[in-house]
């Protein structure tokens, strides 16, 4: 939270906070969050395989096939 009040914002005065991070955020805002909101911006590293366009993928392909518990 200090990246905000090195630029004069008091981050637990605000109603809504976004971040552009999916990793080393919850240790400081999961303690002052009254929800934490996952969203997936898209692009190049979406964490959702599903909706990234694959091309030239070798056949038979597993793409969008989960494995199971017993697979792993």
């Amino acid at each position: 939270m200090n990246i905000f009040r090195a630029l004069g914002i008091e981050p637990l005065q605000k109603r809504v906070i976004a971040l552009k991070s999916m990793q080393h955020f919850r240790a400081a805002y999961a303690p002052v969050a009254g929800r934490i909101a996952l969203v997936d911006g898209a692009g190049l590293a979406s964490p959702s395989l599903d909706r990234l366009q694959f091309a030239r993928i070798p056949r038979p392909s597993t793409k969008g096939r989960r494995q199971s518990m017993d697979e792993a």
